[in-house]
């Protein structure tokens, strides 16, 4: 009789232990599965954030050009909000995204907001813009690559703009 007793503890020990094992097994499964979701949801906000920044800043440049292309100054709120959605670009962005952006606010700055057109080629404000577009893709998960749908893009021989002025300088 010993033997059967001792048989079935046994077996209602491994049973037990059988069942603390899966229980913990599976908790740290749930655990790992909720931590990459968490991580998913967070990276999929974040990239909302941005794309929303991201047509922030482009829509106060287009504001001040409609305002620029209509004869009249560029309006301090609308400075405002470029100046905002391009602190929030350089908050949230990943450098590549962060370097063209101030490189396109650099032309926007002169050109747009103080209607300064000799300081940079004809071409510049639309390289720039195309860098940002280009960079902001790539890291929304849009374009694929290193240089963008358009290639690398450099400024025409005959720019002979000082280094501390070329804006493709960086």
């Amino acid at each position: 009789m010993p033997d059967q007793v001792l048989a079935a503890v046994i077996g209602a020990v491994a049973g037990l232990l059988g069942a603390i094992v899966g229980a913990v097994t599976a908790g740290f499964a749930t655990k790992s599965l909720e931590e990459k979701k968490w991580r998913r949801d967070q990276s999929e906000r974040l990239r909302d954030l941005r794309r929303e920044v991201y047509s922030r800043f482009l829509s106060a440049v287009g504001e001040m050009i409609e305002q620029r292309a209509r004869g009249q100054e560029p309006t301090p709120d609308s400075r405002a909000r470029f100046l905002s959605a391009l602190a929030d670009t350089e908050i949230l962005s990943t450098d590549p995204v962060r370097r063209a952006a101030i490189g396109f606010a650099g032309v926007v700055g002169s050109v747009v907001v103080n209607g300064n057109h000799e300081a940079f080629p004809t071409d510049a404000y639309a390289i720039r813009r195309i860098e940002l577009l280009s960079a902001v893709k790539l890291e929304l998960g849009i374009a694929s690559g290193t240089e963008g749908q358009f290639g690398t893009i450099r400024p025409a021989t005959s720019y002979e703009g000082a280094p501390s002025s070329n804006p493709f300088a960086g």
